[in-house]
């Protein structure tokens, strides 16, 4: 080795002169006869070093090297085997079998050694320590854990300045530049107990015990102090932070949401609220409201490989939008698959052309790497279709290339995305067409969805309760910081936040204007709901109406309360219940017991206190999240109404009911609806 105060290539953290210099003759002998190709001769040179010296752990690590070089990792493996035998914490066999298991596609495997390494190499091996952060932040990448990767990625950079490379890098990745959403990109930082408070002494005690700095030092010292007093909101919010820097989510996610019902700030629970829906996310985590689905491939048929994907392209509803060969000589695809009008589960028929369309949505993404393929989307359906599709082009079994759920954010950042399918579409009204299709998302499917961050309700629903406006306003922003296809449109979230009742924030984007025609192409629906955006009541009235005369049953409370709502600003409370039933007439029994409450809030404006209690048994009958949520807004109602001993019928109703099904802020708004009925 030129330079002997270099890092040693051994992997030891030490410098070459204090490490690996001693045996560099042994060393040298056995590499020069490898590439002799007296490959035993080699492995034999490493065994008689070892047997001289077996407390030289070097050498072990140089002998598996060399063998896994010549496709010998079994023998690899035995090497370290006897190596770790001798000092179990050998950092460096540690950190070379976590690039083996990264090699082998065992991700987790490869995120425990690396983690094992971290905590075995002395504090002052400060540049062998960024090098294993730096390969922890690619590893937790692939594991869908971002808020792991930035913080091993932060810590190169710390332990290893003078390295541009993890600058850089962090800066591509995690900087003002980056494309990647704000809740990934901040700086969360832990938080410190009250000045003067009790728990300081304990907090400078065990600080004491734990000074080495590790995030495995401080995750100890943290879930001690929130096991010590379960109610020290700073030490359990740090317990969490620290577990998800370590991509243990599934323990972050526990001491944050404890975090979550001990803190009364607003901001800093509207933070934990963005974070914990971060971490619900990637390996380890239950496939939830961003679940991602794929399969994953090896193009070992790379000419029938292009013929099928020639005749997606033919059928117009494959895409690319990038395709390189790196230096290397590999080649790079990526691509959109795309929805289409006609299209069965948002793919056509194989085989078929698609009609003459100027937008697409895209329903899944492409990409090849050669020679590894990767079909992703967030629709199962469509998945499955494509992996059948390509299991029939490529010949699979049904075994080959199954597709599995993830736990991912997906491609959350890039939905609702579409793309232009012909020439010389203006880009104006591309946009005003990407405009329209964020409407229909946010503004008329996202508030109706059964979220499991929600426990089963729709934000619609959610928002009845103190705690699940908290909630459904950090879901907003969650969605708000992630959509990359919103921001370069303009698409302003606080339409949401105005649709659910939120208070809304900061300024407004400039958006595209629809054309009203092309609003209308799309349904009376997007066009009601845009009319509402913009305040403009007489047209979204006359948008609702045509709404609700449309045929077919679905969905339409949101024009028949506002039917409703119109009716009941000018007094007229007969006409509300008109359009109420009118809406309900339609709906098929999905919003019943959103009909039930509003029926019975017109009823007690009647003074028709019988019937409306009547409607309000049905919906305590109901015993399901939907009808739970809309009893407690008609506990409100008979509370502001002054009907005490209805209302606290009801509500200890609504209690036991939330108390059955484990929804502890539903329990608690009916148990302070109880008291306030308690009162009258």
């Amino acid at each position: 080795m030129s330079d002997i105060y270099a890092l040693c290539t051994c992997g030891s953290g030490k410098k070459f002169r204090f490490c690996c210099q001693s045996i560099s003759t042994t060393l040298e002998k056995a590499y020069s006869q490898a590439r002799a190709g007296q490959l035993d001769s080699a492995v034999r040179t490493f065994d008689s070093a070892i047997a001289a010296q077996p407390d030289r752990l070097e050498i072990y690590l140089h002998k598996a090297r060399l063998l896994d070089a010549l496709k010998r990792r079994p023998e690899a493996e035995k090497a370290l085997d006897l190596a770790l035998a001798t000092n179990a914490n050998y950092a460096s066999a540690h950190f070379l079998r976590a690039q083996w298991r990264m090699q082998e596609g065992e991700v987790p495997g490869a995120a425990i050694l690396g983690r094992m390494a971290v905590d075995a190499y002395p504090a002052d091996s400060k540049e062998q320590i960024a090098l294993v952060y730096s390969f922890l932040a690619d590893v937790e990448s692939q594991m869908g854990h971002p808020i792991a990767a930035r913080n091993a990625l932060r810590m190169a950079t710390r332990l290893d300045p003078a390295n541009t490379n993890y600058s850089s890098g962090f800066e591509e990745l995690f900087g003002a530049k980056s494309d990647m959403p704000m809740f990934i990109r901040r700086e969360y930082t832990l938080l410190s107990p009250p000045s003067g408070s009790k728990r300081r002494a304990s907090w400078d005690k065990l600080a004491k015990e734990h000074r080495s700095g590790r995030l495995s030092d401080l995750a100890r010292m943290f879930t001690t102090l929130a096991t010590q007093d379960s109610q020290d909101p700073a030490a359990v919010h740090n317990a969490g932070l620290i577990n998800a820097w370590l991509g243990d989510n599934t323990q972050a996610l526990e001491y944050l949401g404890k975090y979550i019902q001990l803190e009364t700030d607003p901001v800093r629970k509207e933070n934990a609220l963005v974070l914990s829906e971060v971490l619900s996310t990637g390996h380890g985590s239950e496939p939830g409201d961003h679940a991602q689905h794929e399969f994953v491939f090896l193009a070992r048929n790379p000419p029938a490989l292009d013929k099928l994907l020639n005749k997606f392209n033919g059928e117009k509803r494959f895409s690319p939008y990038h395709v390189d060969e790196t230096e290397q000589g590999q080649t790079i695809i990526e691509a959109y698959f795309l929805q289409m009008k006609d299209a069965a589960h948002g793919i056509i028929t194989p085989g078929e052309t698609a009609p003459e369309e100027k937008f697409a949505r895209v329903v899944a993404h492409f990409n090849l790497a050669m020679p590894r393929v990767h079909v992703s989307g967030t629709d199962k359906s469509i998945i499955q279709g494509l992996r059948d599709e390509f299991a029939q082009g490529l010949g699979w079994t049904d075994k080959e290339a199954p597709v599995r759920s993830t736990g991912r954010l997906g491609h959350l950042a890039r939905e609702p995305l579409m793309v232009s399918t012909q020439q010389g579409v203006p880009h104006e009204e591309l946009m005003a067409r990407q405009l329209a299709e964020c409407t229909k998302e946010y503004e008329l499917s996202w508030p109706h969805k059964k979220l499991k961050s929600l426990h089963g309700s729709s934000p619609q629903e959610a928002v009845a309760t103190p705690e699940g406006k908290q909630r459904v306003s950090a879901l907003i922003r969650f969605h708000e910081e992630a959509s990359l296809v919103g921001q370069r449109i303009g698409y302003s979230f606080n339409r949401v936040r105005r649709l659910l009742g939120l208070p809304t924030t900061g300024t407004e984007p400039q958006t595209s204007v629809i054309p009203p025609t092309a609003v209308m192409e799309q349904s009376p629906q997007a066009a009601f709901q845009l009319a509402v955006q913009a305040n403009d009541d007489a047209a979204a009235s006359s948008h609702a109406k045509a709404w609700l005369s449309s045929p077919g049953i679905e969905d339409r409370f949101a024009a028949a309360n506002h039917l409703a709502r119109q009716a009941q600003k000018a007094g007229d409370w007969v006409g509300a219940m008109t359009a109420l039933e009118s809406g309900q007439a339609t709906d098929g029994g999905g919003r019943k017991a959103d009909y039930l409450a509003r029926r019975g809030q017109c009823l007690l404006k009647l003074n028709r206190l019988p019937e409306a209690c009547g409607l309000f048994d049905q919906l305590a009958a109901g015993d399901t999240p939907e009808s739970r949520q809309a009893l407690a807004l008609a506990v409100e109602s008979l509370v502001s109404a002054g009907h005490g001993t209805e209302a606290g019928r009801l509500a200890n109703t609504g209690k036991a009911q939330a108390a059955k099904a484990q929804n502890r802020d539903l329990e608690e708004h009916f148990n302070e609806l109880a008291r306030a009925a308690g009162k009258i």
